[in-house]
């Protein structure tokens, strides 16, 4: 199961996105701003509410994926910092997609794949394909 941790500004868009990450086969832990995000946690993916969280919030050595508006200084701005911008409104479907795309899982399970070429990012725990 994939851990997620989801800071989002808007209550109801947080207890959608919880609730339909978790029926995905997420497990998902939401707060309301990234102050609140454990410290000790080591999710596999952190989703931002909010771009400007990227300067609040130590990002740990996992995929970052922010939710943003669809000013473009903005989302340039914080591809810097993080790996995927998805500007709002956006279609859930492209939500898991980024995810997906974001995480590979971990190492073990593309050990018997040779055709492809994986780069490694930020970390040991997982890969993104190239290309």
């Amino acid at each position: 199961m994939t851990a997620l941790l989801l800071a989002e500004p808007e209550e109801a868009l947080r207890g959608f996105l919880a609730r339909q990450l978790a029926s995905d086969g997420f497990d998902v832990l939401a707060f309301s701003t990234p102050d609140d995000l454990p410290r000790a946690a080591e999710p596999d993916v952190l989703l931002l509410g909010d771009p400007a969280a990227l300067d609040r919030c130590i990002v740990t050595d996992c995929p970052v994926i922010v939710l943003g508006s669809a000013d473009p200084a903005t989302r340039v701005r914080a591809l810097q910092r993080c790996d995927d911008y998805l500007s709002r409104p956006f279609a859930y479907e492209e939500l898991v997609g980024s995810i997906s795309t974001s995480w590979s899982g971990p190492i073990s399970t593309w050990s018997g794949l040779v055709c492809r070429t994986f780069r490694a990012k930020r970390c040991r725990r997982w890969r993104r394909k190239i290309g």
